[in-house]
């Protein structure tokens, strides 16, 4: 990957997912967004109308980004943005939106190398296919975590690492082992605290 990038993860309070923001009354619903995309996914889970519907597919991202964006700086009643730095500084406890991209990007082929030991036989996707995902409704925050936190257990996560460290090994920006798990383990603490308050979740990526 030759080029910078920032990811600003926005949190938004389940009433205001569903319901919207009364600061912003005539701004759309991520809730209606979200339907409309996870019912793509869906199809998409069963090779119907996978190739028609992509486009559609990312402009409802896109809007639930825009969405979340809007409400992250206009609304009082959102947490400010969480940014993942482009560079991590050397002392900083943040890792760089890179390793929380790689890792996003290789957890479902991670789990699909693992299969058997980690969930019975069972397909990856049938066990919790939204974890690559730019957006985590409500509804979906334990269960993200959960799944994260599976992995998290696993005797064998040192091998995701290994897995993105491997990926990485072309780029200008090439990513140690041990980086990526420091990455994984913010991202999973990050995750716990969604999930304990339920919040709605969307990464924006920024290329900078």
């Amino acid at each position: 990957m030759s080029f910078d990038m920032q990811i600003r993860t926005i949190l938004v309070p389940t009433n205001i997912w569903y319901n919207g923001d009364p600061e912003l009354p005539h701004s759309p619903l991520a809730a209606m967004a979200q339907r409309d995309a996870m019912a793509i996914e869906r199809r998409a889970q069963k090779r119907v109308n996978v190739r028609s519907e992509k486009r559609r597919y990312v402009l409802y991202c896109d809007r639930i980004q825009g969405i979340a964006s809007e409400l992250s700086s206009m609304s009082s009643n959102c947490p400010n943005a969480f940014v993942w730095p482009a560079q991590a500084e050397p002392d900083s406890k943040v890792p760089s939106a890179y390793i929380i991209f790689t890792i996003s990007t290789n957890i479902l082929r991670f789990v699909q190398t693992k299969n058997k030991s980690m969930i019975n036989d069972e397909q990856p996707y049938s066990l919790y296919p939204r974890a690559s995902t730019i957006f985590v409704p409500p509804s979906d925050a334990n269960v993200h975590f959960d799944f994260y936190q599976m992995i998290h257990e696993h005797p064998s996560v040192d091998k995701l690492f290994e897995l993105c460290s491997n990926m990485t090994q072309n780029d200008i920006h090439h990513l140690s082992p041990d980086e990526c798990q420091r990455g994984f383990q913010m991202r999973y603490e990050f995750l716990k605290m969604v999930a304990s308050r339920e919040y709605g979740l969307v990464d924006v990526l920024e290329i900078i």
